[in-house]
């Protein structure tokens, strides 16, 4: 797995990590107490679409002669 590989798949990860700590636990609570569903979902929407872009480019890049 080559470094750009690695970072884009970490940071698919960090995004999907993120939202979900901060939809599923108390964190920032007292900094975002509105919109924490709202971002929570951004967040995982942002890093599943990353995630699946990666996914698409690996199978298209793969199969190219």
């Amino acid at each position: 797995m080559d470094v750009r590989t690695a970072f884009a798949v970490g940071m698919s990860g960090f995004y999907i990590l993120a939202g979900l700590v901060i939809g599923l636990t108390p964190f920032a609570s007292d900094v975002l107490p509105h919109y924490r569903p709202a971002l929570a979902a951004v967040l995982v929407g942002y890093g599943l679409l990353r995630l699946g872009m990666w996914w698409r480019k690996r199978r298209a890049d793969r199969h190219s002669p």
